[in-house]
Parts: C-alpha cells; structure tokens; sequence
C-alpha cells in the first residue's frame, strides 16, 4: 500500500512540474516575442532578430515567431534567410497576406515568376483589391518585363484607391517603360498633387527632363523639392546627377557627398541601398572625372558596405582598367560575374580584357557570347562580340554583329574603326572608307587612330 500511496504522489507531483514549466516557458516565449515586436517597432531588426531567437528556441513552431524572423530579415535585405522563415511561416498561417506578398516578392528578385504569381492569386482570390498583392502582380510583369500588363494592374489599383499614390507612381513607371513619355508625366504629377513630398515621382520626372535634354528644368523640379520636403538622401543623389548632367563636377561631388553624411546608419535595406547608391554615383563622377584613385577607395568603401554588390565590382573593374592595371580588372570583373552570373557589363569587359590584354581569345569569346545573350540589343556587348569573332577568323558573323553596333553608335570612333577592318577583310571598300573617315574624323583619340589614318589613305 505505502508503495502504491507514493506512486500516485509522484505522478501529481510530476504533473504539476509539468504544468508550472509549461506555464514558465510560455511566458518566457511570449516576453521574448513582446521584445521582439518592441524593437521591429524601432527598426532595430538585428536586435529584433535576437529577441525571436530566443523565442523559437523553446517553441520551434512558434507561428509569430517565424513569421517575425522572416520580416526582419526582410528588412535588412537578407531575402535567402528571410525566405526560409516566410515559407515556413505561410505553411503555419496559410492566410497572412502580408508574409504572401513579402515571400512573393523575393520569387520575383530571384526571377521565379510562377511561384510569385501563385503567391499574390493566393492572396487576391480572397482580396481582389489588396493594394500589396496587387504590386506584387505588377513587380512580376515589370521584372519580365511586361509593361502593358504591368498598366493593366496598377490600374486596377488606382481603381480601387484613387487617391493611393502608389498606384498611379507604378503606372508612370509601366508607362516610361514603353516610352510613352506623356503618359507617364501625367501620372507622377498626379502623384505630386496627393502627395507633394513625395521624392520617387520627383525623381522619375528629373530623369524624363534630363533624357529631353532639359537639364535646366530638371534643376528646378530638384530645387523645389528640396524647397518643400528639405534635405535628404536620396534628393542629394537626384541633384548630383543633375548637376552632373549640367557638366558642374564639383557641385555633384558635393552633393553625393552630402548624399552620404545625411545617411550614414544603415538601419534598414532602404537606408543599406542609400548608403551604396550615393557611394556608387559618386565613384562614377570620379570615374568620369578622370580621378581614378578617388573611385576605387569610394568603391572600396561599397563593397565593405555591400560585398554581394556586382555592379560595384563592374565599376571596380572598369577604374583598374582604366589606370592600366589589368591583371585587378580582370579580378574584379570576375567577381562581379561570381555573384551575379547575369551581369552583361561584366561579362562583356570582361571579354574585351582577356581578347586585347591576355591574348585568350576564346575564352573571350565565351564571355562576349554570354553577354550578347543577356543584353541582345546593346550596340556595344555587340561591337565587342563582333570584334573578338573577327580575331578568331568568324570574319561573316563579324561583319553582322560590327554592323549592328555601328548603326547604333555612328560617333562611337571606335566601334567605326572596327566595322571599317571587318569591311575591308571582305572586300566591301566604300564601307570600309566610311567607316575610317567617321574614326578618324572624331575629336577622340583611341588606340586605332592612326591605324584608321593609314588604312583610309591607302584607300583613297
């Protein structure tokens, strides 16, 4: 009897430990879990990611857990990690829209246009009107890019909350895509009128003056943003690139460098981008500007902020390879290449580097192939593709691809001196004698030059 009367003490007493520390540990979860929404409130993700942590430890499938692990992540751009928790999260909650379209929107970065457009039908089958699904729909047709489409949707926005902003930017956005220039003026300008401080459509309507060669009236949409909204980082970016465009050097330099101080902390991936964007711009007025040395530590300083940044390492490559240091250029074209394997600028310098300074020319001709098939229509990837084809002794498919270039670049000397070679191997002589004429008639001076000379007084 005492054997049995104590066996049955043991077994409450064990359940009620039981219970207690059940009833501990969700406290414990549900304390951690306040702290985290806490500092998510503050944009202080990492140490919001912290707090999650600790939750989920004791409760795996905790669903606000993993749901805030993939929105903080989120935010500070870090989608492969932030992809994890949001599609563990959208199993536990099939119907939070908000994690759907956030899991949608890293398909669309990661070109996977089937599972995003499952993701934003998930959420408008219940919500036809949801404003967030709906730009997740439009970014899918953009990213394609399918522009007419892409109106078609943000039209339905603009439907459904006319007095939404968002809605009619997109649309300008859609419409500048397929060239229709008054279209899209219309509808940043509505933008404007619901929302003057709003810096996006300033921005979009600068670079339309700025592409109409109005400089001047790109100026005054600047200053008078700044007028109403004051200074910030990206309006600094905006004016340095008028100013840049205006051919006033130091004014740029000095406001991407204003750009930069007013944007320091990056907090969130917005204020990360800011920081990069404003760096990048100003490297490439140092590029420009012939200050090579002052690029690359400016890109340095990128690619400490961003190391998965391709295009910063493009731009490093082309500042070594500009200072005449190769063997740096090709590095860092081929890094850019290694974190995104699309990159046709990189892939096209690259190219070029390995034909004219490494004598591989057939590696070369691997990487002009791959950026013609990534940038089909850039009149230089074809110049490039079409000159190394010709070392190679391809002298038709040369001839093909020079012409292209040379119709779309007539002023270029050096795409003009290479169609004229090409021209000349295959016997067609009046083409050959335009083509140097126009090399040797530029101001520019390039390696060909006297080349050019010698062969268009022979023809003469």
């Amino acid at each position: 009897m005492p054997k049995r009367s104590f066996l049955r003490h043991s077994t409450w007493t064990f359940l009620v430990l039981a219970v207690a520390g059940a009833s501990g540990c969700g406290s414990y979860v549900r304390r951690h879990l306040e702290k985290g929404d806490s500092y998510f409130e503050q944009r202080k993700y990492r140490d919001a990611l912290a707090e999650y942590v600790r939750a989920i430890r004791l409760d795996s499938d905790n669903p606000r857990g993993i749901r805030q692990l993939g929105l903080a992540h989120y935010q500070l751009g870090e989608f492969q990690e932030a992809y994890i928790y949001l599609s563990k999260a959208v199993i536990l909650r099939p119907t939070d829209d908000e994690v759907r379209v956030k899991l949608g929107s890293i398909y669309v970065l990661g070109r996977r246009f089937g599972e995003a457009m499952r993701e934003a039908d998930a959420v408008l089958a219940t919500e036809p009107t949801n404003l967030d699904a709906l730009g997740l729909l439009g970014s899918i047709y953009l990213a394609k890019p399918d522009p007419r489409n892409a109106a078609d949707v943000y039209r339905r926005m603009i439907k459904s909350a006319p007095s939404n902003p968002r809605g009619h930017y997109m649309l300008g956005v859609s419409l500048l895509m397929q060239k229709n220039y008054g279209g899209a003026k219309d509808e940043f300008a509505t933008v404007l009128s619901l929302s003057p401080a709003e810096l996006e459509a300033t921005a979009r309507l600068v670079q339309i003056s700025l592409s109409e060669k109005r400089p001047d009236d790109a100026l005054a949409l600047v200053t008078k943003q700044i007028n109403i909204s004051g200074k910030s980082a990206p309006l600094m970016i905006v004016l340095g690139g008028v100013q840049l465009a205006r051919g006033k050097r130091e004014l740029a330099e000095a406001a991407y460098l204003e750009a930069i101080g007013l944007d320091r902390r990056a907090v969130d991936l917005r204020a990360k981008v800011l920081n990069v964007d404003a760096r990048l711009s100003l490297a490439h007025l140092y590029e420009i500007w012939g200050k090579l040395d002052q690029a690359l530590a400016t890109l340095d300083d990128v690619v400490k902020l961003d190391p998965k940044n391709s295009g910063a390492f493009l731009m490093l490559g082309s500042a070594y390879q500009r200072k005449g240091d190769v063997l740096n250029a090709r590095r860092s074209y081929e890094q850019a290449l290694f974190i995104n394997p699309h990159n046709a600028g990189a892939a096209n310098n690259l190219a070029w580097l390995l034909a004219e300074n490494f004598g591989e020319t057939y590696k070369a001709l691997q990487y002009a192939q791959r950026a013609k098939q990534e940038a089909p229509d850039d009149p230089q990837i074809a110049d490039t593709f079409g000159w190394i084809l010709f070392k190679t002794g391809d002298y038709k498919r040369a001839l093909s691809l020079l012409s292209e270039s040379a119709t779309k670049l007539p002023d270029n000397p050096v795409v003009q001196y290479h169609l004229g070679v090409a021209s000349q191997r295959a016997g067609d002589l009046a083409a050959a004698r335009q083509a140097f004429r126009r090399a040797v008639k530029s101001p520019e001076s390039f390696l060909g030059k006297d080349g050019a000379r010698k062969a268009l007084a022979a023809l003469k």
